[in-house]
Order: C-alpha cells, then structure tokens, then sequence
C-alpha cells in the first residue's frame, strides 16, 4: 500500500481489493499505520538505596512540534519502562516518595528525543532542601516547593511539596543549565511562627538558569522586611488569622495561632532571590474556627530592611474593579467575577453571606435569575448578536459576622457581543469606591463631618467620566441626599453614635455604560 498519496498525513490508511472472474467475488482488506516519526525513550529509575524504583510518579510533556504529547506513569514493575513517543522535546518530572518520610524530586527540563534514547533517573543524585531562620523561638509550621517549565503556551506545573517542614525532600535537575527557549521556574518557601505576635515568611528562587540541586539558607535581620497586618472587625469577641502569601505561585501555609480582632501581627519577609514578593491576607474566625471574612491585599515587592504597615478589613466595603475582575464572555456564555465585599484599603474581600440575588436582562427582557454572589460560579446563556445587557445583584449578610457592609445593591449596563474566536473575552466594569478613613472597629466619631476621596474604577475612569453621582441616607436608605464631588472628594456629615450611613455611588462612561454601587451601614458613628 502507497501512503504516499496522503501526503503529511500519518494515521491509519484502508485499502479494498475486490478480485471477480469465474461468476465469484472475492475481497480482501488491508491496512497500514503510519507512524510519526517516533522514537524510543527507556527510564531507568533507581531509589536512594541504589535499588531498581518502583515507586517513581513521572509525568512527560512534549514541549515543542506538531501536536500535544503527555505520558503517566504510576511506578514501574520492574525499575524500567520504555515509552514510544513522538519526536520532539520533553519536559520530565519524577517524583519518588518513601517509606520513611519525604520524597524526591528529579526534573528534565528538555529532554531531545531525536532518536532511541535512555534516560537514568537517580534518587541518589538529589540533595537536601534546608530552610532556617536565626530565631532560635520560632518553629517551622509550613513548607512547599513548586516547579515550572515552558515553551510558549505549552508548559508544565508541579507544587510537589506542601508539609510543615522540609525533613526529606530532595531535589535535583537532569540535563543541562537552561536549555534554550525553554523558560524554568522553581520555588521554596517556608513559614515560621514564633507565636500569634510573629510569623517569618522566606521563599528562594523564581524564575532560574537552572532548577535547584539541593538548597541550603539560614535568614537572618538582614535578609527581612518588617510588615504589621493589622485586621479589622467590626463586631466583637472574634478572633483572626494573618499570613503571607509568596511569589506567582501565591502559596499559603496558613498560621497556627489566632489573635483576637481588632488586632495585628507582625511579619518578617525575605526572598533569596530578584524580588521580595509578597502580599498578605487577613481573616476573621467564627466560633468554630472557620473562616468567615477574608481579606488580601496586592502583592508588593518589600525590600530588604524596609517597615510596612497594612491594614486589612477596614470599611467601606463595597465591589473592586482591579486585576482580572469583569464580566468574561466565551462564545454565548457570560460570567461575572466581582468581590462584592472588597474592603476600604482596595484588598480583594471575600464574605460568608446571608442571601443574594442576581439578575442579568438583555435590553428590558430578564433571561437569568441566579443566587450569584459574583465569583465566577454561576454562567448565563445569551445571544450572538451585539447586544446591551444589565447585570444587577443584591447581596447581604448577617450583621454579627460584620456590622458595617449588611447588604449591598450594584448594578451594571454593558454591551456584549460573540467574540471573534473561542477565547475567553473581558469586559471591564466601573464602580465607585468611597475611601472614608473609617476606624479598625468600623466607626468614625459621631456628629462630625468627614471629607474624603470618592475614586471610579473601570471605564469610566480617568477621560472615560461622563457623570458622577454621590447620594448619603441616615435612614436605612428610605430617603436620600445629594452629596456632591468637588476635587474628586465628597464631605458628608457623620452619623449619631451606634447608627449608620448608606452610600451611593452612580457612574456612567462615555462610552455608553453605566454603573450604581449602594453599600448599607457603610460605617457607624461612635
């Protein structure tokens, strides 16, 4: 059989021959597969004991030509395996966990198959991952390591270890220093935690040359930056948590030890590597221990020797428009992520909430109804054609997991059409965020005025403002007032103590959308 007729085709080909004479028929059948061009790759693994490893988890991803390869394999029977694969380059990840605690780590960034290769995978060559602070108080309550590797769009990611400590992990990189094209990716962090007063976050690595062979590092005074996170809570009795998270990857190891709210905690950063990413998060606890609000601030590049103070929960809490937040259409499908509760410093919030109502109309006729708190979990079905659309939500929750932010109301008017191709397209959303300096307890003193900014997020934006308007209730928002902008700022008078203020906000851009943010018992007057 000539496959020669299918030209770069390779696949399966059939043939029929059918051979009359005689008053018979008779017919055979045939058929060829032709094969890529493909080669064998045997792995050879060998355990810290220099035994044949049966154990080994490696995972095989073809990096660059035509079409997406990828290999499993669970442990081998023997110690050996011998895959047929396509020609092109791999990335390679093995992983040996063992009896007696911890596990090793062996990656090939690029392995060129080109023709029959063999490849021995040794715990033996792995080293030690050791992570120390100079704290001799301080107790290692957290532990992970991630790995990346990439070409393009095609890339492969491992967090192959997350402990409370590193006792018997290894590592080591196959192959040599980075290979061209191909970018690498690895990182260790590491949580100490002396008490509730004070938490050590240290990472290593990033983006590498080569993938770590072992790590050793003792952190001291000057590698830190000294960061209070301070969390806010507007009820009281409860109690909260602080941590950071690290780098890309944004790892958490959580805290062992609550404090009670309002309330800060102290944190040493430090990275042995281009940067001191970190950004942190803070928490409220209900009775049970389990989180209720929570809080997470950008990601900041802390140096070295430098005092921060961050403030997480503060009101007014009301939605974000920053990062990847928006209403996001793929085909004739809509999603909106939005963190309703956001809180005044502009940290992403997230809230247990009582109920919520979300509606999405296409012009004036209503096509979804959903309890949608907008977090990307629910997906509305609409039309191809172009289209203007209103999404409006109603969210509240109860006042004795926060007093202040009891319910919100946003709305927002967009157009949306079937995007070109099958990506997944954003449409940005305004808001308006009201930057009152409001106290940790979520009061600012009763009977006094307060002056402050009033900032709009999203397309209305900067040139993109066509109006602007500011309304204040005392009344639960039965009735209403104008308060007006004036140098991007409003003054509204504070409420009498133990009662609140509602705000809102209404927006619209020059390109035809339009936004209206209200936020019930926005603060308190104390």
């Amino acid at each position: 059989m000539d496959t020669r007729i299918g030209g770069d085709d390779n696949g399966v080909y059939s043939a029929v021959v059918t051979a009359t004479g005689g008053g018979r028929t008779v017919r055979s059948t045939a058929a060829v597969d032709r094969e890529v061009e493909s080669y064998d790759l045997t792995l050879d693994f060998v355990g810290r004991d220099g035994l044949p490893g049966k154990e080994f988890y490696t995972h095989l991803l073809r990096l660059s030509g035509a079409g997406e390869t990828s290999e499993t394999l669970n442990g081998s029977a023997t110690g050996t395996e011998k895959l047929r694969l396509p020609k092109g380059d791999y990335a390679l990840f093995s992983n040996l966990w063992n009896e007696s605690g911890g596990s090793d780590r062996l990656v090939h960034p690029k392995l060129a198959l080109t023709k029959n290769t063999a490849l021995t995978i040794d715990a033996r060559t792995t080293k030690p991952v050791e992570m120390t602070v100079t704290d001799p108080g301080a107790r290692m309550t957290g532990a992970a390591a991630a790995v990346s590797i990439g070409i393009g769009e095609r890339s492969m990611e491992f967090t192959d270890h997350a402990s409370t400590s590193f006792d018997g992990f290894r590592t080591a990189q196959l192959g040599p220093e980075q290979p061209t094209g191909v970018e690498l990716r690895d990182t260790l962090y590491a949580q100490f935690e002396r008490d509730a007063s004070t938490q050590y976050s240290v990472a290593a690595g990033g983006e590498v040359k080569r993938l770590f062979t072992g790590y050793s590092k003792k952190f001291g005074a000057a590698d830190y930056a000294e960061v209070t996170a301070a969390v806010a809570a507007s009820v009281p009795g409860r109690t909260g948590l602080t941590t950071a998270l690290g780098g890309k990857e944004r790892v958490d190891l959580g805290s062992e030890y609550p404090f009670a709210l309002p309330g800060s905690r102290t944190h040493y950063l430090a990275t042995d590597g281009k940067a001191n990413l970190w950004s942190l998060r803070g928490t409220q606890l209900n009775a049970q221990g389990r989180e209720e609000l929570g809080y997470t601030a950008p990601e900041q590049d802390f140096r070295p020797g430098t005092s921060h103070r961050v403030k997480l929960g503060t009101a007014v809490h009301s939605p974000l428009m920053a990062g990847r937040n928006g209403v996001f259409r793929q085909g004739n499908r809509l999603e909106a992520v939005v963190p309703l509760f956001s809180d005044g410093r502009g940290n992403i919030g997230r809230s247990d909430f009582s109920s919520v109502k979300t509606t999405l109309h296409q012009g004036t006729v209503k096509i979804g109804e959903k309890a949608d708190p907008l977090m990307g979990y629910e997906f509305y079905g609409v039309g191809p054609d172009d289209a203007e659309y209103t999404l409006a939500t109603s969210i509240t929750r109860d006042p004795a997991i926060s007093a202040v932010g009891t319910r919100i109301d946003a709305s927002w008017t967009f157009r949306s059409a079937r995007p070109a191709t099958d990506a997944e397209a954003r449409t940005a959303l305004s808001t308006v965020r009201f930057g009152a300096r409001v106290g940790p307890d979520g009061t600012l003193p009763a009977g006094r005025t307060a002056t402050f900014p009033v900032t709009v997020q999203g397309p209305a934006a900067g040139t993109g403002l066509k109006s602007l308007q500011i309304s204040v209730s005392y009344d639960g928002g039965t009735t209403w007032q104008p308060a007006p902008v004036a140098k991007g700022k409003v003054t509204v008078g504070n409420p009498a103590a133990g009662k609140s203020v509602a705000l809102r906000g209404e927006v619209a851009d020059t390109r035809g959308g339009t936004a209206s943010v209200t936020v019930y018992d926005a603060y308190f007057g104390k």
